[in-house]
């Protein structure tokens, strides 16, 4: 910027020193211009020269300035357009609470399910310099083909691929991945070296970091249950099955100290709270009370 040329504020003092009578009407004629901006309905499509020039002919039906008020207008057209380009910006943090799930298809045309209690990140530049985000909890892929690999980065393990769909979980310093179609490649973050290619039916669950030599088939037809509004337990913790319930109910759920560890396998609908809580009380023989935040195991 050179030395001479004032910036939007100083310009506008200036201008309103030299002339306080003038400058008064002109700002009166910037209000009315933005609020007429509030009452136009944002233009339709993608092409967003085309929807700044609409908007621009819309503000000029609802006020037309002085000539003598066109710098001041130009100047509030530019603030009204910055703020409509901050607005346009895709969002890059997508995340959902206890009880919610989110679709999300991506500018590359992929499609995540991102579940309950679940945090994903966009990197700077995706997708035109680059297909990458960050996981933290759970969340399903279908990913479409482009000029870049698709990575999913974790706490512990960098996902790569091509065009696959599989899900991805990372929980309780836990690992789980498990491909539906195509092709994964795993490399861990925190043992140098240390990698795995997963295909079509394949099933890792492991500690964070720590990939196993092989993979096993996955573990049900309908994986990954959540998907399917179900629940899906193999030799499962007591607790975490209540940890993975309070997650898709957002409720509260208290366990007996004794009770923990019970292993837990097995399958039910997730679509009935009380229905499930009452399905758990049965594997783990258990009375249930209800609670202000939830349920108790007796």
């Amino acid at each position: 910027m050179s030395e001479d040329r004032k910036t939007p504020p100083e310009w506008l003092e200036e201008h309103i020193a030299t002339d306080p009578e003038e400058s008064s009407n002109s700002l009166k004629e910037l209000d009315q211009l933005w609020s007429a901006s509030n009452q136009i309905p944002f233009p339709a499509g993608e092409n967003l020269e085309a929807q700044w020039q609409a908007l621009v002919q819309e503000a000029q039906k609802e006020i037309r300035p002085k000539r003598r008020t066109w710098p001041l207008f130009a100047l509030a057209a530019a603030i009204l357009l910055a703020a409509v380009l901050w607005w346009m910006q895709p969002p890059r943090a997508f995340a959902t609470q206890p009880g919610q799930t989110q679709t999300l298809t991506l500018a590359d045309g992929s499609r995540v399910f991102l579940n309950a209690d679940s945090n994903l990140v966009l990197d700077n530049g995706f997708p035109d310099e680059n297909r990458s985000l960050t996981l933290s909890g759970e969340a399903f892929f279908e990913v479409a083909k482009g000029a870049f690999p698709f990575e999913i980065k974790t706490d512990s393990v960098l996902v790569t691929v091509k065009g696959t769909q599989f899900n991805v979980s990372t929980r309780d310093q836990t690992l789980t991945v498990g491909v539906v179609e195509g092709w994964v490649g795993l490399t861990s973050l925190s043992q140098p070296g240390q990698s795995l290619d997963l295909r079509k039916g394949d099933f890792i669950r492991c500690a964070q970091g720590q990939l196993p030599e092989q993979a096993n088939p996955l573990p049900n037809p309908s994986f990954p249950a959540w998907r399917h509004n179900q629940f899906f337990f193999d030799q499962e913790p007591f607790y975490r099955v209540c940890q993975e319930v309070e997650r898709h109910f957002a409720i509260r759920l208290e366990v007996p100290p004794a009770d923990r560890e019970i292993p837990i396998s097995g399958s039910f609908q997730a679509d009935v709270l009380e229905q499930s809580v009452a399905t758990l009380a049965q594997l783990v023989n258990r009375d249930v009370v209800a609670t202000p935040t939830g349920y108790r195991f007796e």
